[in-house]
């Protein structure tokens, strides 16, 4: 069988048979190219996904405690990353404030997910540091401190007409009636 293969490659292939040689290494040569471009584009689509996840995990914890709003007797979220960073295998702890919101800008409302975090963290600041696009808006930071800031994604702004250092209402689901009323 293997020298079956080899003949009929050879026969293909001789210079005496011009018209078919050409066409077999046009063949030849396409099919190298489309697995070339196959194998660059999956090397590149690979780097977008670990791009992608690196993004979403950076802010996203393999475990969350998460308190019952029923335990009014819960300790303070401080003495609980305390504990939880004594444990074996943790490598870090800290609060992190999850809410629907409504992002009001002058009459403009979409809905968010919100998602606040210790600014004296620098390990969260640093993260977040990371995902800023700072080359499109220079003046952004992530350090914000106590101070009545936020930190948007690019597309929300642009929906909302937003800018760096502009205002706009941050309105929470859990208190909607108290708005509307």
């Amino acid at each position: 069988m293997r020298q079956f293969s080899l003949h009929l490659a050879l026969r293909n292939l001789n210079p005496k048979r011009s018209a078919f040689s050409i066409l077999t290494l046009l063949s030849l040569a396409g099919v190298a190219i489309g697995v070339l471009v196959l194998a660059v584009v999956t090397a590149v689509m690979e780097g977008f996904e670990r791009d992608m996840k690196d993004r979403i995990l950076a802010f996203t914890p393999h475990v969350q405690l998460v308190r019952s709003v029923h335990n009014t007797q819960a300790e303070p979220w401080q003495e609980v990353a305390k504990k939880a960073s004594k444990l074996t295998g943790v490598t870090h702890a800290s609060g992190v404030i999850h809410d629907s919101v409504v992002i009001d800008n002058y009459g403009q409302q979409r809905s968010a997910r919100y998602k606040a975090f210790d600014t004296t963290d620098p390990l969260l600041v640093n993260r977040l540091e990371s995902m800023l696009h700072l080359d499109d808006y220079p003046t952004s930071r992530a350090d914000l401190g106590y101070e009545d800031a936020v930190v948007i994604s690019s597309p929300l702004a642009q929906s909302l007409g937003l800018f760096v250092g502009d205002t706009f209402q941050l309105i929470s689901t859990k208190n909607f009636q108290d708005v509307l009323a």
